[in-house]
This record gives structure tokens, sequence and C-alpha cells, in this order.
């Protein structure tokens, strides 16, 4: 019976620390990046899937009114619309082709299941320590390093979130 006890107590000690936990938790803000993120990927995933094209303007503007201007009111029709002017012609040009890069760069992984096994985790909680130390405050606390499940200490890219700027300004307005 006292040797129960003391593996028992040995599992609890050893058990959190077995590598699959992080050191620090992650904020209610790096949880909604991350399913933000995940949620695009999916998308962008189940295109591939169908064989569509990601460029075509019903999916440009899915992906701009869902993953990039999340923070769009609804207007008297309860639709979400975008403003001609929120992005311009060479905005909107290199958009096309980065999402095109993603889409390529998921596509080419595909037989690998990597579109399953992508992650991202903030770059704070990474080891990479050499990117991390020379970023600015805001960068540290809105760069996300993604990367496969399978090879977690190996980098794919960084994804650098931006706040919505109209909730920081009225932020800024209220409080003078």
């Amino acid at each position: 019976m006292r040797t129960i006890k003391y593996l028992i107590v040995i599992l609890l000690l050893v058990g959190p620390n077995d590598g699959n936990s992080q050191k620090e938790s992650l904020t209610s803000k790096e949880q909604r990046n991350i399913s933000l993120f995940s949620d695009f990927q999916n998308y962008v995933a189940n295109s591939i899937n169908r064989h569509e094209d990601i460029n075509d303007s019903s999916h440009l503007k899915y992906i701009l009114l869902h993953f990039i201007f999340i923070n769009k009111q609804l207007d008297s029709s309860n639709e979400t619309t975008l403003n001609e002017n929120e992005i311009t012609p060479d905005e909107l040009k290199n958009l096309r082709k980065e999402i095109n890069d993603f889409y390529t760069f998921l596509q080419g992984y595909g037989k690998n299941q990597l579109p399953e096994n992508l992650s991202l985790i903030p770059i704070r909680l990474s080891a990479d320590s050499i990117i991390y130390n020379r970023l600015t405050k805001f960068q540290k606390g809105n760069t996300f390093v993604f990367y496969d499940k399978r090879l977690p200490g190996k980098a794919l890219g960084y994804i650098l979130f931006i706040p919505p700027l109209k909730a920081k300004l009225s932020k800024n307005v209220n409080s003078l």
C-alpha cells in the first residue's frame, strides 16, 4: 500500500511536466488569436479540399470580413459590409498574393497532413529567444509562431496580430 501511495505522489509530481504543458498559460487575447488563426486555416484547407479558387471575390470578401476586419459592425440590414476605401487596390493585390501563398503552402503539404497538424503559440512561449529579444513590447504581445505539431521546435513562420484600432482609439478618447 505504501508503494502505491509513493507511486501516485511521484506521478503527480512528474505528470504535469511531461513536456507537453506550457510554462505559462495563454491569455484570453492569445486564445482568441489562436482561434481566429485556426478558423482561417480551416477555411483555407476546406477550400483546398473542394478545389476552389481562394482568390475569387466571394472568398476574398469572406476572408476580409471574418479574418481581417474582425471588428466590423452590422449595417441597417444586418449585413456586414466593406467600404470601397477601406482597402486600396494595392492592398487588395498584396492580400490576394499572401492568401494565395498560404493556400499554396497548405496545398503543398496536404499529403503530409500539415493542415491538421499546424498550430500556433505566442512567441513568448516559444523557444525562439533570438527573434523574441529583438521585438518591441507591442510585437512581443502580438506575435505568434506557427509550426507543425509533429516538429514543435521548428518554426514555419510568424504572424503578427494587429488589435482593432477603432477600439484602441475610443479607449484613449474616453480616458482623456
